[in-house]
């Protein structure tokens, strides 16, 4: 949570626990757990951040909606933000990611009209505001042609 705290001030958080797959781990168990982890912290400002806590499987995926859910939830109530970030926007992203990894460079070059196309195949339409958007995160980093 400190490290959160520092690289993510203010942010609300969700706990996600990955033994989903164990028996024990029913929709009951995983609230008393984190009620637990909220008494330990009572006095903790970062733990105020956090807002949900879920379990998920990371052999089958079980569980992987509700964080998903709880990610939408929070990001749309977050008074930061400006606007939902959309579907397409984090399929350009993990496309991106992916380029970046298979590369095996920190960062590659690759030209606009190959970056608009990939932003193309995913959907998003404005692909300036993707690109910022990207740069922002530091996933690539984007000079605008002048």
């Amino acid at each position: 949570l400190n490290i959160l705290g520092a690289y993510a001030p203010g942010s609300p958080l969700i706990i996600c626990g990955t033994n989903k797959e164990d028996r024990m781990c029913s929709a009951g168990y995983v609230t008393s757990v984190f009620n637990q982890i909220r008494n330990k912290a009572r006095c903790s400002a970062e733990m105020e951040l956090v807002r949900r806590c879920c379990a998920v499987s990371l052999k089958t995926e079980r569980g992987m909606d509700d964080v998903v859910s709880s990610i939408i939830d929070l990001t749309a109530a977050h008074p930061e933000m400006p606007m939902k970030v959309s579907v397409p926007s984090l399929y350009l992203e993990a496309k991106m990611k992916a380029f970046r990894h298979a590369s095996q460079h920190t960062f590659s070059t690759l030209n606009f009209s190959s970056f608009e196309r990939i932003a193309g195949d995913v959907d998003v339409t404005d692909t300036k505001l993707a690109a910022k958007f990207l740069h922002k995160l530091g996933i690539i980093r984007y000079v605008e042609e002048v």
